[in-house]
């Protein structure tokens, strides 16, 4: 059995490629602004485009949306079009979480995001798939391959909190052994310090774990943000099983790290049994 969460923190999974297109030159023309993308970019784009809105709609994802106005200078690896599912289907069962899923595209960046009700990598992971297939076989661009990141992006609201400071949730909860100093608390009018932010890399064989806990404010509500990101190590070719096989060894990095660092919330993410 596998253990899923029916009150999960997840607010958004993002799988993200990234490229640069070796035909264009490093440098930018004199006077344009700095990291921006210029024409030849935007050329390759522009081809691009076309292709990447025709295969989405043909896969259900035809409601489009510009994010970036036609003709306006776009900075690098910045999304420039959204698409969302369109799909008359989502009351049959297994398709239910399609619209909380989309994709963006810009120059150099490709994303496959989901936010709630997301329910597991299992689910999300044939639409990644079906989304890297559609930009590979469209890309126009000369490049040597993708870099590779996956990021979760949690919540933990007051409902998983309680009445606990930021610093109080880093030790009791997730376990990090942090003492300020006495030098420090002296100096305070409570006795007592805040850590509003706090940042681990982990190196790993394939890559680096990345893990960024704040303060934050989620709905209009405060509450605590955990970003648990891996990047992946190099550039990845053009082969949509090699990609997936690299976002999903990062997946279970970021699963075995949120799943030990939320132990003492597992009752109150209400978990779930539900069979392989």
């Amino acid at each position: 059995m596998k253990e899923r969460f029916d009150n999960p923190p997840l607010v958004e999974l993002v799988a993200e490629l990234r490229w640069k297109d070796l035909s264009v030159p490093a440098g930018v023309p004199s006077g344009f602004p700095a990291g921006f993308a210029f024409p030849p970019i935007n050329d390759a784009f522009d081809k691009q485009l076309p292709v990447v809105t025709n295969a989405m709609t043909l896969i259900g994802y035809g409601a489009s949306e510009r994010l970036v106005p036609v003709g306006f200078p776009v900075p690098a690896e910045v999304p420039i079009v959204r698409y969302r599912y369109s799909g008359t289907d989502c009351a049959e069962p297994g398709r239910e979480h399609l619209p909380s899923t989309l994709f963006q595209i810009g120059t150099g960046i490709f994303t496959a995001n989901a936010v709630k009700p997301y329910k597991s990598w299992d689910d999300f992971s044939p639409i990644v798939e079906k989304g890297i297939k559609i930009l590979l076989e469209s890309q126009t661009a000369n490049i040597e391959g993708y870099s590779l990141v996956l990021r979760y992006i949690d919540a933990f609201r007051n409902d998983l909190t309680g009445d606990t400071t930021h610093l109080q949730f880093l030790k009791d909860v997730f376990g990090f052994k942090i003492e300020a100093p006495d030098f420090l608390r002296n100096h305070s009018i409570s006795g007592e310090v805040a850590l509003p932010i706090m940042q681990i890399t982990v190196p790993l064989k394939f890559g680096k774990l990345q893990l960024q806990m704040a303060e934050g404010e989620i709905e209009g509500a405060a509450g605590y943000i955990l970003e648990n990101v891996v990047v992946i190590d190099g550039l990845i070719g053009f082969s949509v099983e090699e990609i997936m096989a690299n976002f999903s060894k990062a997946r279970d990095v970021i699963h075995d790290v949120f799943v030990n660092l939320t132990k003492p919330l597992k009752e109150k993410m209400k978990p779930v049994e539900v069979p392989q």
